[in-house]
């Protein structure tokens, strides 16, 4: 999978390594080194992420997703972490 695929799903049109900038600011794990989409995975936007704090995973909701699908998704995870 490509980055322009990715976004496509995730219906983003601008620069994803600014979102991405913003993302490593906001959760306070480092400045951005590089980052690829991640191949596994057919609905969502999953984002390997390296900054000079480690390696993370970051998930954009596809736009098909509805804030039910979301929520429901955050409380499976909750559970199982």
């Amino acid at each position: 999978m490509d980055q322009f695929r990715a976004i496509d799903r995730i219906d983003y049109q601008d620069d994803l390594e600014s979102v991405i900038t913003r993302l490593c600011s906001a959760y306070n794990v480092g400045r951005l080194q590089g980052f690829s989409t991640v191949d596994i995975g057919f609905e969502d936007c999953n984002v390997a992420i390296t900054t000079d704090k480690g390696r993370f995973i970051a998930k954009m909701f596809a736009k098909t997703r509805t804030p039910a699908d979301i929520t429901r998704y955050k409380t499976i995870m909750q559970r199982v972490v």
